[in-house]
């Protein structure tokens, strides 16, 4: 067999690795428009009399197998139109009778190869529109059209078209400063967000403790009380005036001046008195106790240690 031409077959599913099988095939393999599906089977390699490969306008993806490069005498290899990944084989180096490589419309990444470039008997080469980056070799052997669409490609003759390799290093170098001043633009308003709602939570919470202490000092001024005076005002620390008990004592209701003020009196148990820190956080117990129980505001907080 010569030739075998399966071209623009509406058929679907993967190339056979049977093809391996037709290494007689002395003039070319068209397999092109097929609908096929997967990876190129390392069998390919197998054919290796082939002047022409052509697998173009398929779906075909997973990288260019290396096997490829034994078909030596092939002189003609299309497989654009794909989904091929990964980079272009060095094992192509190989196949020294290559006139025409087209791998456009693909996927394939990393650098061109300068043996491309050097390789003297290549009339014709298209690698446009994949994801290849890097310096490209200089050439005038090949114009922009061989290598357009792909956007990380710099440098080569002025015929290309391409950017100086210089010029894309300070854009990259350019872009990561944009990013980074974009990052912190976003960030920095956030930041202030959470300093002033923690800021105005601390204020509002310092200026309700200073209104307490205003309203008591307004009313009371430094007015002390001793036990005594309590005790009337509690009518003896009786149960009927019992609001409640806590871990560091027990709240009173205490009728004061006449009756025209109602307190409220904490009395700590001897062995719960630790510091003055437990009566200041009494003092704030009794007010929010006392608001909750009555239903009309508290003048005055008086704090009393005995040994009940």
């Amino acid at each position: 067999m010569m030739l075998l031409d399966l071209s623009f077959n509406a058929l679907q599913g993967s190339i056979p690795v049977e093809i391996a099988k037709f290494s007689n095939l002395a003039l070319s393999l068209n397999l092109s428009n097929y609908n096929f599906q997967g990876e190129i089977p390392a069998g390919i390699g197998k054919l290796v009399s082939i002047l022409a490969l052509d697998l173009s306008g398929n779906r075909l993806s997973g990288g260019i197998p290396s096997s490829i490069g034994s078909c030596i005498s092939m002189e003609y290899l299309n497989l654009s139109d794909n989904m091929l990944v990964g980079t272009i084989p060095e094992a192509l180096k190989g196949m020294r009778y290559l006139k025409v490589i087209d791998l456009a419309h693909n996927q394939l990444i990393g650098n061109v190869p300068q043996w491309i470039i050097n390789d003297h008997l290549l009339e014709n080469l298209n690698l446009s529109y994949n994801n290849l980056t890097g310096n490209v070799p200089n050439t005038r052997r090949f114009n922009s059209s061989s290598f357009m669409g792909n956007l990380g490609l710099c440098g080569g003759s002025e015929l290309l078209g391409l950017p100086p390799c210089e010029v894309q290093k300070q854009k990259r170098k350019r872009n990561k400063w944009v990013y980074l001043v974009i990052a912190i633009a976003v960030s920095c308003p956030l930041l202030v967000l959470v300093l002033v709602f923690t800021c105005l939570f601390f204020c509002k919470k310092e200026a309700r403790n200073q209104s307490h202490s205003i309203l008591m000092a307004n009313h009371f001024g430094n007015q002390t009380f001793t036990q005594r005076e309590l005790e009337i005002a509690t009518a003896g620390f009786d149960e009927v005036n019992l609001l409640g008990r806590g871990s560091y004592g027990s709240v009173y209701k205490a009728v004061i001046e006449n009756g025209r003020s109602v307190v409220a009196v904490k009395v700590l148990h001897g062995d719960s008195l630790q510091s003055s820190k437990a009566a200041e956080g009494s003092t704030r117990y009794c007010l929010e106790s006392s608001t909750a129980i009555w239903s009309e505001w508290l003048d005055q907080l008086g704090v009393q240690s005995s040994e009940l």
